[in-house]
């Protein structure tokens, strides 16, 4: 069974981006996008000797490094403090 990414890709509801697309949309040097490539710290494809970028996995992969405020951690603290 394809993944989501594989049928919005195949569908047209998910864009590729090329290397310099892709550095432009997280704001990164394209330089530092091809590092994170080969450390497999990066969503992409690679097709022959060309990398591609999803739209949708690039947005995915900004927000797995998004911070709580301070605000949501004490929520947290307050639920498990109830359990």
């Amino acid at each position: 069974m394809e993944n989501t990414t594989t049928e919005q890709i195949a569908d047209g509801s998910d864009v590729l981006f090329n290397l310099s697309e892709a550095a432009a949309f997280v704001k990164l040097k394209p330089s530092w996008i091809y590092q994170l490539t080969m450390l497999r710290k990066i969503p992409h494809l690679k097709k022959g000797r060309r990398l591609y970028f999803s739209k949708s996995e690039l947005a995915a992969w900004l927000l797995e490094g998004r911070v709580r405020t301070v605000t949501e951690l004490e929520r947290e603290a307050e639920l498990r403090r109830v359990k």
